[in-house]
């Protein structure tokens, strides 16, 4: 650590204020108009290129707590302060940036409230205040390097202090563009508690720009955008770490470390994140968030404050810590993310789908409730609640290749239900629910629920075909059940079929051979459900105790999900894909039964979540995110390399071969645009079904479209199918 030293003044001296007079080094008498150097006590004024080497101490405390409304630094808009490489700056009062400030590599700067004559109500800030009519120029930049992260702190002596978009009083007021911070491989540490937040920024006009890249927040409280990123702005949060933080609590009056807004055409980025405590995605429309680690969950309101409308939501790990509070809008997705409900919890709600319009996604996906449950309840994977206009074709949420876990009680144990895969409850004519190859464990409370509080309408639930069902040891499993309210068709019995249960009850509904687990369903017409449906036969499962806490375990860990989230840090050897590869391998069944024994209309797909055979990834690339690296750009680092965490090494993000075998079908694999293996069945062509001839660029049939059009055998199925899988 730097050592952060300068001369106290004389008791004769009186403190003065310097104000620079040409460019040049703090330590030069010329830099300044009155000739000298600026000492402890004093408060300089920078209206030149300013470079500090060395160390230096300004600010007027002790003198008086708080000083006399003068900045201790002020940067004019004309000026420039620069802290060499491995140069510290310890600064005894507020700093006001028009103009610009950049730490350099090693270097500190620290915001001193502990000589105050009261150092614990003694708040300091560093205000970033844009001047109207002039360019975006107030900016605080950190220029570390990851050899040399540099540090902007303030001192554990006095109270922590403050980052704000204006020097005005209101802790929420900032200029347009204010606040406004450029990081590479910084520290920023003690600042913010849990009464005030740590950092406000604007970023309403276009041309702002805010990028933290590879930083840690130590002892840091909430982040609070103002307003929504504007089209034209950029905000970027890329591979940090946020450890010991201190939530305030905003809005939604639970503690979060941060608020994060943006409007439609703004670059909103969240991405390789590991965050402590709660996240706020409080308006999130067109924002990209991937690859981050939410330790404490996510408040994600899918109503009027968009918090749901992102533009993409994958690759992340979820741990809620307390129910609920999670959503998204239809027209968005939710893919290949793993989601834990961390707690002990009779009836976990997971998330909702409601407001705007359009197909939602949700795909890919796991889905836990790590606690030990003792009584029965049922537990609420997917709400699909209201869209706010168009029609049910219009409005469809589309659920496939997800895994449902047993919960923390494991496969065998009793009251094994994490949640069922979705429950209607809300009585909406206007929506419409696809579900698809999805491995679900179950129970008596159901697999999939429909009727809960209010009617499920007829032809709510559109398509339900090739998943497969796990009951718990007391063979209860249910695949459709209707809880009261269901009303006459609110599934067909054609669209209810090719599925299989494990481990299931009969169900009112059963008749014949075949379809057990549907029950006290009504119909109008044919009543013959899931008569091409495989029962009672044992999947197989290469591992079916796999979770995320195992993965750590595997790994030669404790097992725990603390464990687990401690691999995922930034910069760290394991990733989120890596996960996921290992749990859904173990959920690969071995059963030759449910192989291509899915809907022939489309195309004949293995009945479940994980293919049987060698291309198990849902789109078929051998790379999860398409991209071989976690933000975009192939290279993370400066050596040109497909380096993710920033150590110089290769890609680290399970880019072509993800499974045990060796070779590059990136088994579990999720997220793609082409065939890893260019076999995916057994007659050796591009295709995803049997014999189908099309070639397939999303591993699943799709005939390489691009969109989510499913190829069938009958044409008439298939072209139904088509329309209900579509964007």
């Amino acid at each position: 650590m730097v050592a952060i030293g300068g001369a106290e003044p004389g008791p004769l001296r009186q403190p003065a204020v310097f104000v620079s007079a040409t460019d040049g080094p703090w330590s030069e008498p010329d830099t300044w108009v009155s000739g000298g150097v600026p000492q402890a006590g004093d408060a300089v004024v920078i209206e030149h290129r300013v470079t500090l080497s060395g160390s230096a101490v300004v600010g007027h405390s002790p003198a008086t707590s708080g000083g006399d409304g003068t900045p201790a630094v002020q940067v004019a808009l004309t000026g420039e302060l620069l802290l060499d490489e491995d140069a510290s700056l310890q600064c005894r009062g507020d700093i006001k940036l028009l103009g610009r400030m950049t730490v350099g590599a090693g270097a500190v700067l620290e915001i001193d409230a502990s000589q105050a004559d009261s150092p614990a109500d003694t708040v300091y800030r560093i205000a970033i205040e844009t001047t109207p009519g002039e360019e975006l120029t107030a900016l605080l930049t950190a220029d570390g390097r990851v050899d040399k992260p540099c540090s902007i702190r303030a001192n554990t002596g006095g109270a922590p202090a403050r980052i704000l978009a204006s020097y005005a009083a209101s802790p929420q007021s900032g200029s347009p563009g204010g606040g406004r911070i450029l990081a590479d491989w910084c520290t920023f540490s003690h600042f913010g508690d849990a009464d005030t937040t740590a950092w406000h920024f604007n970023a309403t006009v276009a041309g702002s720009e805010v990028r933290i890249a590879d930083c840690r927040f130590e002892r840091f409280g909430t982040i609070f955008i103002n307003s929504e990123v504007a089209a034209g702005a950029s905000v970027r949060f890329e591979r940090n770490r946020w450890q010991d933080s201190r939530p305030t609590p905003t809005y939604d009056q639970r503690a979060n470390i941060l608020t994060f807004k943006s409007d439609d055409g703004a670059t909103a980025i969240l991405r390789g994140n590991w965050f402590d405590e709660l996240v706020y995605l409080m308006w999130t429309r067109d924002a990209e968030i991937e690859h981050n680690v939410f330790n404490r969950g996510v408040i994600s309101h899918a109503n009027e404050w968009g918090g749901g409308s992102w533009r993409t939501f994958e690759h992340n790990l979820i741990r809620q810590r307390t129910d609920g509070g999670f959503g998204m809008t239809y027209g968005r997705s939710f893919n290949n993310n793993v989601y834990v409900m961390d707690h002990q919890e009779r009836n976990p709600h997971f998330f909702s789908v409601k407001a705007l319009s359009g197909q939602a996604v949700v795909r890919g996906n796991i889905f836990w409730l790590s606690g030990a449950i003792t009584d029965e309840d049922e537990g609420d994977g997917v709400f699909p609640g209201g869209p706010d206009s168009g029609d049910a074709e219009d409005n469809r949420i589309v659920m496939e290749r997800n895994i449902v876990l047993p919960n923390g009680n494991g496969p065998d144990g009793p009251n094994n239900l994490s949640a069922t895969l979705f429950t209607i409850l809300t009585e909406h004519a206007n929506k419409q629910v696809v579900v698809r190859r999805n491995t679900v464990f179950t129970s008596v409370r159901g697999g999939c629920n429909i009727g809960e509080t209010l009617p499920t309408l007829a032809g709510n639930v559109a398509y339900l075909k090739s998943n497969l069902f796990v009951g718990d040891r007391d063979n209860r499993g249910y695949k459709l059940r209707n809880l009261d309210y269901a009303q006459i068709d609110a599934v067909l019995a054609e669209d209810a079929d090719y599925n299989a249960c494990y481990r299931c009850l009969d169900g009112s509904n059963h008749v014949g051979a075949a379809g057990k687990g549907y029950h006290e369903l009504s119909f109008s017409g044919s009543t013959d459900i899931g008569r091409h449906d495989i029962d009672d036969v044992d999947p197989q499962f290469v591992d079916w105790t796999r979770t995320p806490a195992s993965w750590d375990a595997h790994l030669g860990g404790s097992g725990t999900m603390d464990g687990a989230a401690e691999r995922l840090k930034p910069h760290g050897t394991n990733t989120i894909n890596e996960m996921m590869t290992y749990i859904r391998e173990g959920f690969r069944p071995q059963n030759l039964q449910l192989e291509q024994a899915g809907d022939p209309d489309d195309g004949s797909p293995d009945i479940g979540a994980v293919n049987i055979g060698g291309d198990a990834d849902i789109d078929g690339d051998a790379d999860i995110d398409g991209d071989a690296d976690i933000d975009g750009d192939a290279d993370t680092d400066a050596d040109g390399d497909a380096d993710t965490d920033g150590d110089g090494d290769t890609d680290t993000d399970a880019d072509t071969d993800v499974d045990a075998d060796g070779d590059t079908d990136a088994d579990t694999d999720i997220d793609s645009d082409s065939d890893a293996d260019a076999d995916a069945d057994s007659d050796g062509d591009p295709d995803a079904g049997p014999d189908s001839g099309s070639s397939d660029a999303l591993g699943d049939g799709s005939g390489g479209c691009g969109c989510r059009v499913i190829a069938g055998s009958k044409e008439r199925g298939g072209r139904r199918l088509m329309r209900l899988i579509s964007g």
